[in-house]
């Protein structure tokens, strides 16, 4: 998992109501790639200990995020998707058109996936 990804992973855990998935795939600081855990109560035990943070390199993983913004949304209809413009592909947040903060204003466009799901899941909060 790359810095960025840590950082974004960083800000998912610390946003208000994050909860740890059992299904999810967990990136550690050290030699440890990845675990896999089965239940919640072990994904507590691994959270945040020893550097443990979800790994946003796995598709898994972002599925996680995105059921967590749509439950913190209370919209299961939200989903990401990209816009090229020009050669630059950005992703965006949509639930019928593009999320909006409390202001009114729209969330903007991101350079991943995970970055579109973790700011939707900050504005949520």
């Amino acid at each position: 998992m790359t810095e960025a990804q840590r950082a974004l992973a960083q800000r998912w855990v610390d946003s208000k109501y994050w909860r740890p998935e059992p299904w999810l795939v967990w990136s550690g600081d050290r030699d440890t790639k990845w675990v896999s855990v089965t239940t919640t109560r072990d994904a507590r035990k691994l959270w945040p200990y020893a550097g443990f943070l979800p790994d946003l390199s796995y598709d898994a993983t972002l599925g996680c995020l995105l059921g967590d913004v749509r439950r913190a949304w209370g919209d299961p209809t939200i989903h990401v998707r990209p816009n090229t413009i020009g050669s630059t592909t950005y992703w965006q947040a949509w639930a019928g058109e593009l999320l909006r903060s409390a202001d009114g204003s729209p969330l903007g466009q991101f350079l991943s996936e995970a970055e579109a799901l973790v700011v939707a899941r900050e504005a949520a909060s």
